[in-house]
């Protein structure tokens, strides 16, 4: 080393040293908060597609798209208390008799639905018997109407039905790519099919639906969008586009079956 380079060193002060590191210092902070404000604005431009899900199914997209409501039919979005209203102090009711949901109910109509043998007309002692084997608790069976699901059978779509199983399909999962208007982003819907008919140039598609309700239109209005879903699956499936859609309504104490 030449005289004037260690000249150099032995007249260079400690606090030439500090202030050289920390304007080093200051840099890397400016650097990383820049990082951070881009992924900041990349994150709020891009937030439809970060928070959209890869696989949903037609239920979640009818309650992001729709007016929320639960499957007893009060509506809970918007959900304000009536000044006439008058508090309740009813106290719990703290007894062992098991309480049932409109979803057990829902779920184990749709299993009994599925387990039907219709290769002949149904009959209130079959039913019976199909119940039985019905994945529940005897409470749920309670609930469930049989003579209300017989009536059914009675029905233009339920002779239908009977008189074309070999063109009937039941509880049939499918899969679907679907794009987010949004986002822009494609994302899997994933559901299960109650039932359809599959002929040659057009499909009917059914739906059990055990909601409670006042008029048809309510639900209509609500399951519309989830048809829909369905019937575009199947018309992407099978290459059919004449879909007829159905909704059976089991939530009264007559069955309606109802076109969508």
């Amino acid at each position: 080393m030449t005289r004037e380079a260690i000249g150099q060193l032995e007249n260079k002060s400690p606090l030439q040293d500090s202030s050289q590191a920390d304007n080093r210092q200051s840099e890397i902070i400016k650097e990383a908060l820049e990082m951070l404000k881009e992924v900041e604005v990349y994150n709020t431009l891009h937030r439809a597609a970060i928070e959209l899900p890869s696989v949903q199914t037609p239920s979640q997209i009818k309650k992001f798209y729709e007016p929320v409501m639960d499957m007893e039919g009060v509506q809970i979005a918007n959900q304000t208390q009536s000044p006439e209203k008058q508090i309740s102090f009813d106290l719990p009711d703290f007894s062992t008799k098991e309480k049932v949901t409109g979803a057990e109910i829902g779920s184990a109509t749709h299993e009994l639905m599925q387990r039907m043998d219709l290769s002949q007309q149904p009959t209130l002692a079959s039913l019976t018997e199909t119940l039985k084997q019905v994945q529940t608790s005897p409470a749920v069976r309670d609930k469930i109407n049989l003579s209300k699901i017989l009536a059914f059978f009675d029905t233009p779509l339920g002779q239908e039905i009977l008189a074309n199983t070999n063109h009937l399909y039941r509880e049939q999962p499918f899969s679907m790519l679907k794009k987010d208007q949004k986002s822009q982003e494609d994302f899997v819907v994933r559901g299960i099919l109650d039932g359809y008919l599959l002929y040659e140039n057009r499909i009917v598609l059914f739906d059990y639906k055990t909601d409670r309700y006042d008029e048809p239109s309510q639900l209509i209005d609500r399951y519309r969008g989830q048809l829909a879903l369905y019937g575009e699956a199947l018309s992407r499936a099978y290459s059919i586009e004449n879909i007829e859609k159905y909704l059976i309504l089991l939530g009264k104490d007559e069955v309606q079956v109802v076109k969508v």
